[in-house]
């Protein structure tokens, strides 16, 4: 099986036109392809999302099935007699509406809601989702005082109870998770980090970074490509859920610019600088579809020679402290070569040399 630290992010779904049986094909390969971890939230699509992954699971093996870890998130309850207000940027949501409750009894409410959604009476993970001041503004101190006082209670209530097995925080935030980290009531064994380490942004690399490591909390890393602004796909200018100003844009114009020299996709390079990093434990990534999930699990097989970092480093584009893995590019049929060069293979048979099932 291909070793890779990629885990299957659901969000993807809820942000485009895409058929369920499309997204039931995208898990079925995952799995297939040794990715042992899918991750889900209340928030995409009002509760939507976690349908689906439960039908989805559903029409796995046995065998499969056995092989998958589940995560999702609390701090939403999803309110089915409530019409919703807004489909919140996901395209295929249920028309129920949300509201936060950060306390004990929300976040177990919380929890009972995805059991059900989802058809599962465990989970691996469960992460406390979105509790930082971007999200909630003016109401920012009220929501933490809520958890503060109780609601990491229903974390360790659930632990005790084997419905979860991992406590974690889901944030695109690093100050929410530096506070939490230390405060010490909450104790945090894994941080889901979103848009706070790649090739735009190092935000995360300073403080938390280190402060994970002495707390021994595991890093997984959201978001590789940006929200899409490193995808590599064409017209797509949005970074952190909003279009990119005119400093990242030209950052992002400097770093193709080396791509180019070296025969590097942007989106190759944007995964490896995650992947390659040793404290982060896995990257999560979403997928609307299979060929999506196909690329990046090339983009996650195939290293990048050292040198292409290198001249990232010397140009100031990439965090002084960005570790450079020693290995030389993988003897595997590259998709990533110079565009002047022809494609001599079928795609099917570049992903047969990466030993990727199809």
């Amino acid at each position: 099986m291909p070793r890779h630290k990629l885990v299957l992010g659901f969000a993807h779904w809820g942000s485009a036109e895409v058929p369920v049986l499309q997204m039931i094909d995208t898990v079925k390969l995952a799995v297939q392809n040794g990715i042992e971890e899918i991750d889900c939230a209340p928030h995409y699509g009002n509760g939507a999302q976690e349908n689906v992954l439960g039908v989805a699971l559903l029409c796995l093996s046995p065998e499969e099935r056995a092989r998958v870890k589940i995560s999702t998130k609390a701090g939403r309850i999803i309110d089915p007699n409530k019409p919703s207000e807004s489909s919140n940027g996901f395209t295929n949501a249920s028309d129920f509406s949300q509201f936060f409750d950060y306390s004990k009894d929300g976040i177990e409410k919380s929890f009972s809601q995805s059991q059900l959604r989802m058809r599962l009476s465990n989970v691996h993970a469960l992460y406390l989702h979105d509790i930082d001041k971007g999200t909630h503004g003016e109401k920012f101190t009220m929501h933490y005082e809520s958890f503060i006082q109780n609601g990491y209670l229903a974390f360790a209530g659930l632990k005790d109870q084997k419905k979860i097995d991992i406590a974690g925080i889901g944030s695109n935030d690093v100050e929410i998770c530096i506070k939490l980290i230390q405060d010490g009531r909450f104790k945090i064994d894994r941080i889901m980090l979103a848009g706070c380490y790649n090739l735009l942004s190092f935000t995360a690399l300073d403080e938390l970074f280190p402060l994970c490591k002495e707390k021994n909390i595991k890093l997984y890393i959201a978001a590789p490509y940006g929200g899409g602004l490193l995808s590599g796909q064409k017209n797509n200018h949005f970074f952190r859920y909003e279009k990119a100003n005119q400093e990242q844009l030209e950052k992002l114009e400097k770093i193709k610019s080396i791509c180019n020299q070296y025969g590097v996709e942007l989106p190759h390079a944007a995964m490896q600088l995650v992947h390659m990093h040793p404290q982060v434990e896995k990257v999560v990534v979403g997928a609307r579809t299979p060929d999506e999930l196909r690329a990046s699990l090339k983009y996650a097989l195939e290293p990048i020679s050292p040198k292409f970092w290198e001249a990232l480093k010397q140009e100031g584009l990439i965090h002084a402290s960005t570790l450079i893995s020693s290995y030389e590019c993988a003897p595997v049929m590259s998709i990533f070569a110079h565009a002047d060069e022809k494609r001599k293979v079928s795609p099917q048979n570049e992903v047969e040399n990466t030993g990727l099932k199809i």
